[in-house]
Formats: C-alpha cells, sequence, structure tokens
C-alpha cells in the first residue's frame, strides 16, 4: 500500500489532512500520521478530531507527557466526546496517576454507559487501587456488554483471584481463550492459577501454550521452570 505523498498544500483542506491522517494512522504508519496531523492543527489549532487522536498517536509512541496535553486540549474543544475521557483516562493510568484515570474512567462511562472498553480500564484503574470488587463488577459490565470481550474476561479472571475465588477465575481465563486461543497473558494467568489449585500439569500444559505462540514470554518461562519440578515429584513426565 503506498504511502501519502507528504507535502503541505494550500490547496488541500485541513479536513483532506486529517482523512489522510488517520487513514496512515489506522495502517500503522505513525511517523506519516504525526506529520499530518501537525499539518492539520497548523491548518486548524482547535480541531477536536486532530487533538484527540494526535493525543493516541503520542501515547502509542510512548511520548504520555505531550499525548495528556493535546487530549487535554482536545476536551476543552469537546468534552462531551467519551473516546477522549477514556484515553485521557489511559494516558494517567500510564503515569501513575490512577486516582484521576479513574475519574476520567466515570466521566466516559456516565458520557456513554455501554463503553465496554472504558469499564475494562476502569476495572484495572481498581485493581491497582486494591478495589477488587468493585473492579469486577466494572469487568462484568464490560462482560455483559460484549461476551466475547476476551481481556475483560482476563480482567475478570484476575479479579477472583484477588478476591480468593481462583475455581470462578478459571472459568473466566478458559472463556477468554475460547474467544482468543493465542492469547498469551490469559495462559499465563490460566497457569497461574492451575498452580494455586495444585493441578500441575494443567499449569504445566498452559505454560507451555504461551511459550508456543509467544517464545519471547520470560513470564511463560518463569511460569514453566517453576512448575516443572513439582511435576516431576509428582511422577509427571516432560520432554
Amino acid at each position: 500500500m503506498s504511502k501519502p505523498q507528504l507535502k503541505p498544500s494550500p490547496a488541500r483542506s485541513a479536513a483532506e489532512t486529517l482523512r489522510q491522517a488517520v487513514l496512515c494512522h489506522q495502517r500503522g504508519q505513525l511517523g506519516e500520521a504525526e506529520t499530518l496531523y501537525r499539518w492539520t492543527l497548523d491548518a486548524d489549532p482547535d480541531n477536536f478530531d486532530a487533538l484527540h487522536l494526535y493525543g493516541v498517536l503520542k501515547h502509542q509512541r510512548g511520548n504520555h507527557a505531550d499525548a495528556l496535553n493535546f487530549i487535554a486540549r482536545a476536551l476543552k474543544t469537546n468534552a462531551r466526546s467519551a473516546a477522549a475521557h477514556s484515553h485521557y483516562g489511559a494516558v494517567l493510568a500510564m503515569l501513575g496517576r490512577v486516582e484521576d484515570a479513574l475519574k476520567s474512567y466515570d466521566r466516559a462511562i456516565a458520557l456513554r454507559p455501554d463503553f465496554a472498553e472504558a469499564l475494562n480500564n476502569r476495572g484495572n484503574a481498581l485493581r491497582v487501587l486494591k478495589r477488587p470488587q468493585e473492579a469486577l463488577t466494572s469487568f462484568e459490565r464490560a462482560v455483559a456488554l460484549r461476551a466475547d470481550y476476551a481481556e475483560a474476561l482476563n480482567n475478570r479472571g484476575n479479579s477472583l483471584v484477588d478476591l480468593g475465588r481462583p475455581e470462578e477465575a478459571l472459568e473466566s481465563y478458559d472463556r477468554a481463550l475460547a474467544h482468543r486461543p493465542k492469547y498469551v497473558d490469559a495462559l499465563i494467568n490460566r497457569g497461574n492459577t492451575l498452580r494455586l489449585l495444585g493441578r500441575h500439569e494443567e499449569a504445566l500444559a498452559s505454560f507451555e501454550r504461551a511459550v508456543l505462540f509467544k517464545p519471547d514470554h520470560a513470564e511463560g518461562y518463569l511460569g514453566r521452570g517453576n512448575i516443572a519440578p513439582g511435576v516431576e515429584k509428582a511422577g509427571g513426565s516432560r520432554a
């Protein structure tokens, strides 16, 4: 797929430049998208979509301070965007400002009660704040909205482990994996929970699947290494 010709043109409107920026962003052409977002903002400094999406791009590229600035500017232009509030929360969480992130997620959900992604992010913030029951409720609301939401099912399992309910957590990880069989984080969490339940052979198999799908995943190797001695003592045999 060809890249756009990146030459500022007075004949091209800010709207057309923004459209090209979004296409590049969607294709993963982040450098090109960044240039086009800047040109859009040069022509239209208060363009909500350009400010918001440029902030999202900055977050994706690890420049969280700039991301916060651009999304904040977008919200000054349009405070009714649930997506912008949710993205603002994600940046705040990355910067360690979890209480503030939770407020942003709450604003997003107040504007759009069926916003499953914001509910999932809210649950993650609540887990960090050691509020597992509230986190579980948030994840369950997300899953109720999207039954195939693998990330929320995985995170629901994590909250159930926090609450001392590993059997239910295992069921949640299995549901996540039914929708996404190569979901490595769910496989790792499933393995850790099986180990907690004393089901070492099954735990080892889960870690081995994780390593198969993502050979450079250190936690998969660590889990496999930690469980293998227990399997050997129990009479299990693995190559």
